[in-house]
């Protein structure tokens, strides 16, 4: 299970980012479990328990990029917090638009969108929302993608569980970890 967790991940950030150098500076700042990056202008809280990887880099051509993962104690829920520069000036449906059409290139993948609709995170009405599900092999992935554009940057923030009752488990922890999301 934690081998299939660990390639997913692998697996969404490729398809999302691909050609990252991760480098080694951080100004990620640690208060408890809330993780803060003046440098991003953004914030978001680990819950207990969780294990957490920042990591920073910048793209080939050349945009910059980090990425928050949080992973859960039984690894069946995984939660990727990233942000790049919105240099296509993309509201928040557009870019959900773009991680659609990505994933659907992809036929090996069984995508099935649920729900989806305009949110608010942190204050930003510009949110959008939806809610799927990827079939991959004999694996089901439920997904809680959310986006949050702003002049800077386009916020994601992407919760995902893996197989039956999983997203159900974890629902409620989703939640508390997008309203402690702090943006700019």
């Amino acid at each position: 299970m934690r081998r299939r967790i660990v390639w997913f991940t692998v697996f969404l950030i490729a398809l999302g980012m691909y050609n990252i150098c991760l480098s080694q500076d951080s100004d990620w700042q640690q208060k408890g479990n809330i993780y803060t990056s003046n440098k991003y202008g953004c914030a978001i809280e680990k819950p207990e328990g969780w294990t957490i990887k920042i990591l920073e880099g910048k793209l080939s051509n050349p945009l910059n990029v980090f990425m928050v993962q949080m992973f859960s104690p039984d690894f069946d829920a995984h939660i990727l917090f990233v942000a790049q520069k919105n240099i296509n000036n993309l509201n928040a449906e557009e870019a959900i638009k773009v991680d659609i059409t990505q994933i659907k290139a992809n036929k090996q993948i069984e995508f099935n969108l649920i729900t989806g609709g305009a949110t608010i995170v942190d204050g930003y009405s510009s949110a959008h929302q939806i809610v799927d599900e990827i079939r991959y092999g004999d694996t089901t992935y439920t997904q809680r993608r959310i986006y949050v554009s702003t002049k800077d940057y386009i916020y994601a923030i992407i919760f995902n569980a893996i197989g039956e009752g999983s997203y159900s488990k974890y629902k409620n922890t989703f939640q508390e970890i997008l309203e402690s999301v702090r943006l700019p």
